[in-house]
């Protein structure tokens, strides 16, 4: 099979370059996931890909995930700019209490002991 290239940049919705998001490729019609970072720059690259439908997904911590779709045809370069919106942070905190057996939270009473001196 003849391959393809499919790359871009990713930016936010100001112009600033977005880094090390993850971007996932999905090969349609196989289910056949790769990923990559951006880099510093804010490209990502797949390269020596076969033809067919595909489906571009990004996603980074703060913004709404993009997505996009295509077909790659034979000796093609697909060069897939995408901007990302900033969107709602969901942050769950998960806390657990241990070595509290010791603690008495039924009796206020206040107690110590006093030494010899």
């Amino acid at each position: 099979m003849a391959n393809g290239v499919i790359t871009g940049r990713l930016t936010d919705n100001t112009g600033a370059i977005v880094r090390d998001a993850l971007v996932t490729l999905t090969k349609t019609d196989t289910g056949l996931t790769v990923k990559v970072q951006t880099n510093a720059d804010g490209i990502y690259l797949f390269p020596s890909l076969q033809t067919g439908p595909y489906k571009v997904q990004v996603s980074q911590a703060g913004f709404k995930t993009a997505e996009t779709s295509l077909t790659l045809t034979v000796g093609q370069t697909a060069n897939i700019d995408l901007m990302l919106e900033v969107g709602s942070s969901t942050e769950t905190v998960n806390v657990e209490s241990t070595g509290l057996a010791d603690l008495e939270t039924n009796d206020a009473t206040i107690s110590y002991t006093v030494g010899t001196r």
